[in-house]
């Protein structure tokens, strides 16, 4: 059943991809074990019944004034499966180097991680999958509210598109992107309610970056609308340097339910999107045939164009019952 309908207005290297985990998944070690982010060690302690899965992809060597439109064009391509049905409830990315050790966040510029088994209801002639997590150089940990979480069967090809960059003077070898899922399996003692992902974007079948011309203001937005009643639980967002802001509305209301805005350094690079994510465990009500609508805002100051810039917002809403 066909979920939504969409208006859009708008104003290198050699690698190897290799699946690893805490628990070897694959029954061999194939890249670094990095430390558990602080939000997963946090839903590790308070939870009973979690476990986390550790992929790595790479390595990959960056060489220096790498521009992100170069790797957008040719993604890190990893595909992997569960070993069992599972429940994810949280996400972790992080850039790492050969012994585990966190790199600077800003090498990674986007991945998306789709269930290659499932359609997109943003897309449903595609034929690429259903994103079901993604992030950006912010490295936004992502934890589901509890009782809520997205579906993973044992038989779902799972896919991730890593788009790295390294725009600084220093050369990084042996270079890997970290992602961990938070899972719980599935049994009797862990009956979740199944969270629908949602990757709002200008462009969801090809999820194309946007370009700002120079000395720009862009304001860019899109809607979508809905077939059935849903509870929006949680959403993060995905800008870039330059950014300005991003949120998410329902039609028709007078604010938008979530805003994150960006906080950039003096040279316009993004360090941080306050409200970034959003996280609502009582849920956001969007009404069957009403319209979410995402809006983003780039500022592009300088004399250059801004090629490749994300602007997007995942989404993770549960029908209302």
């Amino acid at each position: 059943m066909k979920l939504f309908t969409i208006l859009v207005f708008v104003a290198l290297v050699g690698c190897s991809n290799s699946p690893a985990s805490e628990t070897d998944l694959a029954g061999r070690e194939s890249g670094p074990i990095a430390d558990t982010s602080p939000a997963i060690a946090d839903r590790l302690a308070l939870e009973a019944g979690l476990k986390k899965i550790v992929y790595h992809i790479g390595p990959v060597n960056l060489p220096r004034w790498l521009e992100s439109g170069e790797m957008l064009e040719r993604p890190l391509v990893m595909t992997f499966q569960s070993d069992e049905p599972v429940w994810m409830v949280g996400f972790s990315p992080k850039v790492v180097d050969v012994k585990g050790r966190a790199l600077p966040n800003d090498l990674l510029h986007m991945v998306i991680l789709s269930n290659l088994h499932e359609e997109n209801p943003l897309c449903s002639d595609a034929g690429s999958g259903l994103p079901f997590a993604m992030a950006t150089s912010m490295l936004t940990d992502i934890n589901l509210p509890q009782g809520y979480g997205y579906p993973i069967l044992s038989t779902d090809p799972m896919e991730a598109r890593v788009s790295l960059k390294n725009e600084s003077s220093t050369e990084y070898q042996d270079v890997f992107f970290e992602l961990t899922l938070l899972v719980k399996p599935m049994n009797e003692q862990s009956n979740l309610k199944d969270v629908r992902p949602m990757l709002l974007e200008l462009d969801p079948c090809g999820h194309s970056a946007v370009s700002i011309a120079p000395n720009d203001f862009a304001e860019m937005s899109a809607s979508f609308e809905t077939n059935e009643a849903l509870s929006v639980v949680a959403a993060h967002g995905a800008l870039s340097n330059f950014g300005s802001s991003i949120e998410v509305g329902v039609a028709d209301d007078a604010e938008p339910f979530w805003r994150a805005d960006a906080k950039l350094d003096s040279e316009n690079k993004l360090l941080d999107l306050e409200g970034n994510p959003f996280i609502e465990p009582r849920g956001i009500s969007v009404s069957e045939g009403s319209s979410m609508v995402l809006s983003v805002t780039y500022n592009n100051t300088s004399d250059k164009w801004l090629r490749g810039a994300p602007a997007a917002a995942m989404i993770y809403a549960a029908p209302k019952e």
